[in-house]
């Protein structure tokens, strides 16, 4: 006999395996980011290594967002609209000044035009650049996270670290 179709809406299937990205070592990532020559690719990376930000949040940033006196910089565009602040180390301070020049207001990343940068431009800037040693900026963003829990921090503060909303 047939079975009827009613049934079968009543059957849950187990949901389908998640493929989580697979994380670079961090010597690779060490290797691409010295192989970096330009200045705009080169800063981004080095936020995002710093801060395990995501891309829409680095490139939305305004040179105010970031307080050379103290390292913080403030993400005010952060996903789920939280804003939260990260330390930046010394050298990508140091990136940051040489990227701005002279500029003291504005967007931090700014495109030929002086115009904002899109994450899209963005991307297809650090693809040209990085070409086969490209590195995915949220993969990065997975690889911070897998770091600070491989050396030791606890859940929570990758959690806050990363911006998340839920630890899982």
């Amino acid at each position: 006999k047939i079975i009827n179709n009613e049934i079968l809406n009543d059957i849950k299937l187990p949901p389908k395996p998640y493929n989580l990205p697979e994380i670079p070592e961090i010597e690779t990532i060490r290797e691409s980011f010295g192989e970096i020559k330009d200045l705009l690719c080169k800063t981004i990376y080095a936020i995002i290594l710093n801060t395990g930000a995501r891309i829409s949040s680095v490139i939305d940033l305004n040179i105010e967002d970031v307080n050379f006196e103290t390292n913080e910089v403030r993400f005010n565009t952060a996903k789920g609209g939280k804003p939260y602040s990260s330390i930046l180390s010394e050298s990508t301070i140091k990136l940051i000044k040489e990227y701005i020049k002279d500029r003291n207001t504005g967007r931090l990343f700014l495109n030929y035009h002086n115009s904002p940068d899109s994450e899209s431009g963005i991307r297809y800037k650090l693809k040209k650049e990085m070409g086969k040693n490209y590195i995915n900026p949220h993969t990065l963003r997975h690889a911070v996270a897998t770091n600070m829990i491989e050396n030791g921090a606890d859940p929570f503060t990758v959690q806050k670290t990363m911006n998340h909303s839920s630890i899982t």
